[in-house]
Order: structure tokens, then C-alpha cells, then sequence
């Protein structure tokens, strides 16, 4: 986790006692699970109308059986999918070597390795740190998003997991997916001034454009 994450730490009962880190609670997998499905599923619905795709867990169990764990809303949605995270997440991974053609064409660990490599390096060269995850998280969920629209069930497992991997590898604690809601209201206030637009469907459409011919799984039945 990066150092500086902690000093972004929105403090909901200040009275209280904080013994930062070893007493925090940390996120365990299937809440990360829960976390990142819920965001890709509100993604798909809103922006792609995609209403049913293969999820590792099924999402509504998740909701059964771990209800307060609910740490997504359509504000880090929001977020997730501005014009300005996309573009700029987008043009970090590009900018280290990432092309979908290339990404599209792996398979197994190889496409796993290469997904978790440049969700590190979308995270690791973003500034502020608290900034980084709504980056990364807009990255994972174009590549996710696109997994979906072209149909690859396998794709879109070893997408999810890795994401799953990463987040709990650099953003371990409760307390930053309850902070996220703050910093991504943040974003969305700073970047209505800059940008309007949520353009979340034309980078997918020009993803698409990029695998053509290489992805054709039809999952949908």
C-alpha cells in the first residue's frame, strides 16, 4: 500500500481511537469480490445495458451473505467512468507499452500477468495516491466491460480476479472503500468544471475496433 494513502483517510468519528494500521479491519476476498462485481455490473447496466454477464460469484449472494459490505455506489460509478479517468488511465497504459490487440491475443497466466501488470502501472503512476484507485479502477473496468461485449466468459474471469488480486495487494482496508465515496465526490465536483461528458461507450467502441475478429465467444447462449 502506498505510504501516502493514509493522509487521504477521511475520519467519519474522530473521538474515536485510531490505532492505524494493525487495527484496522482489512477487506477479505469476497468482499473485494463484492466490491469490484457490484462496480462492473453498475457499469455494464448504466453505460452498456448489459443486464446479465458471467460473474465469477453470483452477485446477489454475495449481497446475501455479506450485506454490510456494500461499499460501492453510482458516485464512485460516476467516477469510474468520467471522460477524464478513462482518458487518462488509458493513455498511462498505452503510454508503458499496453495495446488491446496484444492483450486480446494472451491467454492463461500470460494474460493474467500482463493484466495485473499494467493495473499496476496505471496505479502506480497516478498522483495523489487516494487519485490512483479511481484510475486503476477505471481501467479494470474497460477492460472488463470489453471482455463482456465481446463475449469471452474466460476473459473476463481471469479480468475480475486480477483485479480482485491487485486491490488487495495495494489497497487492503476498509477504510479506503469507505473513503472512496468522499474522494470520488471530490472528483466528480473538480471535473464537472472540466469536462462534462461521461464517454465511457466510445472507448469501449474503439476497444472493440482493436479486437475485431480475434474474440468472437458467445456466452450469451
Amino acid at each position: 500500500m502506498d505510504s501516502e494513502l493514509p493522509f487521504h483517510r477521511i475520519i467519519f468519528f474522530p473521538d474515536v481511537e485510531l490505532k492505524f494500521p494493525r487495527c484496522d479491519p482489512k477487506m477479505d476476498i469476497l468482499s473485494t469480490l463484492f466490491f469490484v462485481e457490484s462496480a462492473i455490473d453498475h457499469v455494464l447496466r448504466t453505460h452498456l445495458f448489459v443486464f446479465d454477464w458471467p460473474m465469477p460469484v453470483n452477485l446477489k449472494l454475495l449481497e446475501q451473505k455479506i450485506p454490510d459490505k456494500t461499499f460501492f455506489d453510482s458516485v464512485i460509478g460516476k467516477a469510474i467512468t468520467h471522460n477524464c479517468a478513462m482518458s487518462f488511465s488509458l493513455d498511462i497504459a498505452q503510454t508503458h507499452g499496453f495495446t488491446v490487440e496484444t492483450w486480446s491475443r494472451l491467454e492463461g497466466r500470460e494474460f493474467r500477468d500482463y493484466t495485473q501488470y499494467y493495473l499496476d502501472v496505471v496505479r502506480s503512476e497516478t498522483k495523489t495516491a487516494n487519485l490512483s484507485l479511481i484510475h486503476m479502477l477505471s481501467f479494470a473496468i474497460f477492460l472488463t466491460s470489453l471482455a463482456v461485449e465481446v463475449g469471452s466468459k474466460n476473459l473476463i474471469n481471469d479480468i475480475v480476479w486480477s483485479i480482485v488480486h491487485k486491490l488487495g495487494e495495494s489497497f487492503p482496508y476498509e477504510w479506503i472503500y469507505e473513503s472512496l465515496h468522499h474522494w470520488a465526490l471530490t472528483y466528480n465536483f473538480r471535473h464537472n468544471d472540466i469536462d462534462e461528458t461521461w464517454m465511457f461507450e466510445d472507448y469501449i467502441e474503439e476497444g472493440l475496433d482493436e479486437v475485431a475478429g480475434h474474440l468472437i465467444i458467445d456466452w450469451r447462449g
